[in-house]
């Protein structure tokens, strides 16, 4: 799944907070953003991605999803934090630079293995039993074996598979998605012919 910063992107298989609270968090979204990103570089972060649904991450009152998550490459791999804990945005925000900053008080503090393995959880792993997307754009047909060996369950079993990658609130493209549509649709209407 491609990450993207607007609209939010929440880090599969992490629950959502019910019923956030109210912040003790002084600094605005300017501000805790600011933070935010030193923390990142100071960890040595690249390839950072900041998703919420607000625009911009310009807002702090009114947000009807205040969640944020931040995705980032460090020493090789790719990380995923994300929090939805506190009413606002701006506030979520704050939340993560803190966590980021309390992490690096443990290399600081001389225990850079402690903070590496803490690390470990927040490595972005692809969902289970999914298969990866494929590294090219052109339709997913070609790939594909020929429908004509398939059972009709296999087709749509396929489908199924594939949709999961291919449509574009997945990460995929519109033209895939309408490709896999269309493969689908011909494999079916085969299976029905006499």
């Amino acid at each position: 799944m491609t990450e993207r910063e607007f609209p939010l992107q929440w880090p599969e298989g992490q629950p959502r907070t019910a019923r956030p609270a109210a912040s003790p968090y002084r600094r605005d979204m300017a501000a805790a953003l600011r933070h935010l990103k030193k923390q990142l570089s100071r960890l040595g972060a690249t390839d950072i991605v900041i998703s919420s649904n607000i625009g911009g991450l310009t807002g702090s009152t009114g947000e009807r999803d205040p969640g944020v998550a931040v995705y980032f490459n460090r020493r090789g791999r790719r990380h995923q934090m994300a929090c939805d804990h506190w009413k606002f945005a701006k506030d979520n925000v704050n939340a993560l630079g803190n966590a980021l900053e309390h992490m690096r008080g443990m290399e600081n503090s001389g225990c850079l293995a402690l903070m590496e393995r803490a690390f470990t959880a927040f490595t972005k792993l692809p969902p289970p039993d999914t298969p990866q997307k494929p590294e090219h754009d052109s339709p997913p047909i070609n790939p594909w074996p020929d429908a004509k060996a398939m059972s009709r369950e296999d087709v749509e079993a396929h489908f199924r598979k594939w949709s999961k990658i291919m449509h574009p609130d997945q990460g995929g493209t519109a033209e895939n998605f309408a490709a896999l549509v269309d493969w689908r649709d011909a494999a079916l209407k085969q299976k029905a012919a006499p």
